[in-house]
């Protein structure tokens, strides 16, 4: 064991567990207010949108109840641990098969396994829905969910004072984080990848907007996988320190998948409002300019179709991808 205690440990992670919660929160409730104005905006005229938009809310709202939970049982575990339990906190968390570690675990893989599904849905969308570059990570996926099931049984046939150590509980929790670390890295560079090597057939206004999706993807993904590794080097390391980063991982999962849709979504409101007031002033100006005419502009019909039509196909597909990826990040 590591020189950090139990009850001390538990009592750090409480307080950094609840700060973390409250930045989760607040992503929690701008992300959910981003895809609902989106879904005002593209839904009604985008199937394929009003679809993505419903399935991420989805997944916010269950990754926002499975973390709350967690918080809660949390809460409840200290006051049950230093105030309630007569025997004391160091034998109250030493006892890994009672209800509220079995139910704040449980928790902890929900979010794992609902994010690492969400990242999963990206990369699906970015490689315009090609099933076969899903398939290893899908592989991950369900050995985490496998590996997941596996951990919460094991806990509930601990006995009192075994080690989170001792028997198959160990190996379980290490490929939980290992699989999760493995899904979370493939995705972000077959993501990366994708984007940087069709970002050349984008003109600069779209480039410019994909990279920076690029970007915000690789910085939230390096968020959870430095996390994800802390927990298996103080995990490897058999020290106490490991409460801290398995207790408050689930949160660091959510403010990485959160992340990802304030910063694109706020990126492409200012986009679209920049472009909106743009064509105000260009429209004005032309208004004004009409009507200092003295003689009456005839009509003049544009055929757009056309216009779209002889646009290079593969610059247009990668902005169709691109824009629909960015959309569904939102």
């Amino acid at each position: 064991m590591g020189s950090v205690n139990i009850p001390s440990a538990e009592l750090a992670t409480t307080c950094i567990e609840t700060f973390l919660y409250g930045v989760f929160f607040v992503l929690s409730i701008i992300s959910l207010l981003l895809l609902w104005q989106r879904q005002q905006m593209y839904g009604k005229r985008n199937s394929m949108s009003r679809i993505s938009h419903a399935t991420i809310m989805v997944f916010v709202v269950l990754v926002f109840i499975a973390n709350t939970l967690h918080w809660i049982v949390e809460v409840v575990r200290v006051f049950e641990a230093f105030i309630y339990f007569s025997n004391g906190p160091l034998e109250y968390y030493g006892d890994l098969s009672r209800p509220t570690e079995i139910v704040q675990s449980a928790a902890t893989i929900v979010v794992i396994v609902l994010t690492d599904a969400m990242f999963l849905y990206r990369l699906w969308i970015v490689w315009a829905y090609n099933i076969r570059v899903v398939i290893f990570p899908i592989c991950t996926w369900l050995g985490l969910f496998v590996a997941g099931i596996g951990t919460i049984y094991q806990l509930t046939q601990m006995s009192f004072g075994e080690s989170i150590w001792a028997g198959t509980l160990g190996d379980w929790l290490t490929t939980n984080v290992a699989t999760s670390l493995c899904t979370n890295v493939y995705c972000t560079v077959m993501i990366a990848w994708r984007i940087w090597s069709m970002s050349s057939s984008l003109r600069p206004s779209i480039g410019a907007r994909t990279m920076s999706v690029l970007a915000t993807i690789i910085e939230s993904a390096a968020l959870y996988s430095i996390w994800s590794l802390f927990f298996l080097i103080t995990f490897e390391a058999k020290t106490d320190l490991q409460v801290l980063s398995n207790e408050t991982l689930p949160f660091i999962a959510g403010i990485s998948f959160t992340l990802i849709n304030v910063r694109v979504g706020l990126g492409w409101s200012q986009s679209a409002q920049s472009s909106t007031s743009i064509s105000s002033v260009r429209f004005g100006q032309r208004m004004n300019h009409n009507n200092q005419q003295s003689y009456v502009m005839r009509p003049v019909a544009i055929n757009i179709n056309q216009a779209v039509e002889q646009e290079p196909t593969g610059e247009r597909y990668v902005a169709d991808t691109f824009t629909e990826m960015s959309k569904s990040c939102v």
